[in-house]
Formats: C-alpha cells, structure tokens, sequence
C-alpha cells in the first residue's frame, strides 16, 4: 500500500504536466529509479542508519532510444530506525523521529530500460535544522559526496 501511494506520488506530475501520453511501462522503472537512486545514498552514507523516501516525483521523462528513457526524479528522504547491514528494505523501516533526525532533499538523472537503470547524477542537501558545530565529520562527508554528481 505503502509504495502503490508513493508511486501515485511520482506519476502524479506526469498527469498535470502536460504530457497527454507517457510509456506504459514508466511505472516500474521509476519505482527501479528511485530504488537504485536510494540504495546509493545508503551505500554513500558513513552513518549506521538506512535512508528511506518520504516523497517523490518525476521531474521529466526524456525518451534517448528505443524503449530506454532518462528520468530526473526529485525526493526528500529521512533517516529511519533500521541499521545498515541488516537484510530488510528501507520502505519497511520506520522513519526516526527527534530533532537530530537527519533529513535531505534529492534529485537524480537515471537512465532506464527493460534492462538497465544507471543513475547518470545524484544530488541531495540537508534539509534539517539539526546540524551544529558538534557535527561529526562522517556526516558533513555524506552530504559532500552526495552533492557531486556521479
């Protein structure tokens, strides 16, 4: 229920932007998009804790072949209560709650086919109130190496 919600979130856009036709088959790779796109947040970041989406959107769809299509995806993720390491997916981890909760805002260029999605860049910004000078230096390193694209 959960991910069918978020991907009305995502092809919401589509609907009013418009565009009157999209491929039929855009829903499963954006849903492989932001997948692929949050799992290299979680591989990026130095923090013990998972990442997972609280929304998301589809920015523009660009056919660049046949059946290949390059999305640009915007969407905010929140730090939740799941260790990394541990065999469970981000959607089914509850997010953390508190004021050191860390929290961005995201966007990304992937490339996707039947077969392929590669992310082509991937950019997020704090978007939390809690950084302070007692920051660690792991964190400020998360969002620096997610700032340049990749």
């Amino acid at each position: 229920m959960n991910r069918a919600l978020l991907l009305l979130v995502l092809l919401q856009p589509l609907c009013c932007s418009g565009f009157t036709r999209f491929p039929s088959n855009i829903t499963p790779m954006a849903e492989r998009a932001l997948n692929v796109s949050l799992e290299r947040v979680n591989n990026q970041s130095s923090g013990p804790r998972l990442y997972g989406v609280t929304r998301g959107a589809i920015k523009g769809v660009t056919p660049v072949g046949v059946k290949t299509y390059g999305l640009t995806l915007n969407f905010s993720i929140r730090e939740t209560v799941c260790m990394k390491g541990v065999a469970i997916a981000p959607s089914r981890c509850a997010f953390r709650r508190g004021f050191a909760t860390s929290q961005a805002s995201c966007s990304s260029r992937v490339l996707v086919s039947d077969q392929l999605t590669q992310i082509m860049s991937l950019r997020c910004s704090r978007t939390d109130d809690s950084s302070s000078s007692s920051e660690s230096s792991s964190e400020e390193m998360l969002w620096r190496g997610l700032l340049m694209n990749r």
